[in-house]
């Protein structure tokens, strides 16, 4: 379940060799980001592509359905909660919901 909304990208130069791409946490979005970036302080000649996905809203079944930005619904605390296959598992969600164009094939893996 992707993201309608493309993810936020900051470069820091004009030409990245390299990228970052910075998941948020439940209930965040990439926005709440934004201003890290520069509290980096990153050398001036370091050209880097950040991206900052948006988690899809969906309900999650903790916080009593509320719907909120979540990568995967996430049904309790402790392993005696499985994780719900059907709408995503924390493994493998955070990666469907990023456009293949976010990450330029340009750039060395």
């Amino acid at each position: 379940m992707p993201s309608d909304e493309p993810p936020l990208i900051i470069e820091t130069g004009a030409e990245p060799d390299a990228s970052v791409i910075w998941l948020h946490g439940l209930g965040a979005d990439g926005y709440d980001f934004e201003g890290l970036v520069p509290m980096l302080e990153l050398p001036a000649d370091a050209a880097v592509r950040f991206v900052l996905p948006h988690a899809p809203v969906q309900p999650v079944t903790v916080n009593n359905g509320m719907r909120m930005r979540a990568w995967y619904d996430i049904l309790g605390f402790g392993a005696q909660f499985p994780q719900d296959e059907r709408r995503g598992s924390p493994r493998a969600a955070p990666w469907r919901c990023i456009p293949h164009c976010a990450i330029p094939s340009a750039l060395p893996a």
